[in-house]
């Protein structure tokens, strides 16, 4: 794949178009804002657990990320030196990955020193002083010694904006249009579709609970606060603490899991010994489609395979494999533009679920900035049960167990980024298996209860 292409790849990790236009040769700006924020350790007086909590989440690292950081100033920048274009969308990249440093200048970060006098990231003082969206649906935020939070307080440190607790302030950052007004990243628009979305289970239940998934919340006082020599904590005790360590896309313990699988054996046998297999794919515990995000980078995919007692391995077919037209980027490298895209790191022809989008011209676009339609989208809803139907070899005259097993795997991005980038690959998450076996008594019978 050659360089052009492969920036263009770059371009669609992050970074939507924005509507501003702005000079790339300006380097250090006045501020967006009148008051100076203050530094994150500033709060681990008062807060130490949720500053600790905070410290090793991926909203303090979004801008310091070595895939941001590599991607933004060795690939957007220089675009976006000659292109009005790509200037637009590298204001958004900073708005959300490090919204103190955009509010700290009024020009284009194109350089990292830039950085240098501010705290990166998404920073505690950004958000918990947090007023509310411009006409043009920029972020207002001015930071004072107000602190807001979810909880009524009668301080003159504190005041509650229920904003901090709605799925709306996640919005912002986690539903973005590009330039040709195409919806690029719509986990808001997801959820506010799905089940949970309409009984107002919020982004928070599950990203900011103690266990992930709606996983309950701890209770105990937010903050310590200790007046005098005494030792006992007079902070109010709180029903609902809520988690900052963020889990999401790149958060292990919260991917896995994610997905359900189910799978039953046909009692009807083909001729040739083949029988039906249909493997259920599960998407309800997530509140959003699966993937979600930068899904034209983002996969998940399905393996299934099939074995007899022994152990010996059974062909195992998708009944639509390889796909043709536009369906064949539902399979692994099955579409001729494929191979080099999604590499060697999905097993040829695994069912892959993903977003591909199309450029003016209707072919494939290797850029969720440039991209002008969705060309192919077979995303699980949320609250979906997807059955996928595969044909398994079953040699005639065969009797006793067929072990079917079944994973399905996240990738974050595709090795083409991250190798492009000189970075390590990212590592697939499997984020849910099965296992089930079912007793073939004789070729013609009908198949055992599944143990």
């Amino acid at each position: 794949m050659n360089k052009t292409v492969i920036a263009i790849i770059l371009l669609g990790f992050v970074c939507p178009a924005g509507a501003e236009n702005f000079g790339p040769n300006q380097h250090y700006m006045v501020s967006r804002s009148a008051t100076r924020y203050e530094n994150s350790r500033n709060c681990v007086g008062c807060h130490p657990d949720t500053f600790n909590q905070f410290n090793v989440s991926q909203h303090s690292k979004a801008f310091t990320d070595p895939l941001f950081q590599t991607q933004y100033f060795r690939e957007i920048v220089p675009l976006a030196k000659r292109n009005p274009i790509y200037r637009a969308a590298a204001k958004r990249c900073i708005q959300c990955h490090s919204p103190v440093l955009f509010m700290s200048h009024t020009g284009m970060i194109h350089v990292p020193s830039q950085a240098s006098s501010v705290e990166t990231g998404i920073t505690c003082d950004f958000c918990h002083t947090f007023a509310g969206f411009a006409e043009n649906g920029d972020y207002l935020s001015e930071p004072s010694g107000k602190k807001q939070g979810p909880y009524e307080m009668d301080s003159i440190h504190g005041e509650k904006n229920g904003a901090l607790s709605a799925s709306e302030f996640c919005a912002y950052c986690h539903n973005l249009t590009n330039h040709n007004d195409l919806e690029i990243m719509g986990t808001f628009t997801e959820w506010k579709k799905s089940s949970r979305g309409k009984k107002l289970v919020t982004c928070q239940e599950c990203h900011m609970s103690k266990n992930g998934y709606g996983g309950g919340f701890e209770r105990g006082p937010a903050a310590y606060l200790q007046i005098g020599f005494s030792q006992e904590n007079k902070a109010p005790i709180r029903d609902k603490l809520f988690s900052h360590l963020f889990p999401g896309s790149h958060s292990q313990k919260q991917l896995q899991g994610a997905a359900a699988i189910e799978a039953s054996l046909s009692n009807t046998m083909m001729p040739d010994g083949k029988r039906i297999l249909n493997v259920q794919v599960i998407n309800s515990r997530s509140g959003h489609r699966l993937p979600t995000g930068q899904t034209d980078l983002r996969m998940v995919w399905l393996e299934v395979t099939a074995s007899t007692a022994s152990g010996d391995p059974l062909a195992v077919r998708h009944l639509k494999s390889p796909g043709f037209g536009k369906e064949a980027y539902g399979f692994a490298g099955s579409a001729e533009d494929d191979v080099e895209v999604i590499g060697t790191i999905v097993p040829r022809h695994s069912r892959v679920y993903r977003t591909v989008f199309a450029d003016e011209q209707g072919n494939r676009a290797l850029s969720a900035t440039s991209a002008k339609s969705v060309l192919f989208d077979n995303r699980l809803n949320p609250d979906e049960t997807r059955n996928e139907k595969y044909v398994v070899s079953v040699p005639l005259g065969y009797t006793g167990p067929v072990t079917i097993q079944a994973k399905l795997s996240y990738l974050l991005v595709p090795p083409v980024f991250t190798r492009s980038l000189a970075l390590p690959d990212e590592t697939p998450v499997i984020i849910g298996t099965l296992r089930k076996e079912f007793n073939v008594v004789d070729p013609v019978s009908d198949l055992q209860a599944p143990r």
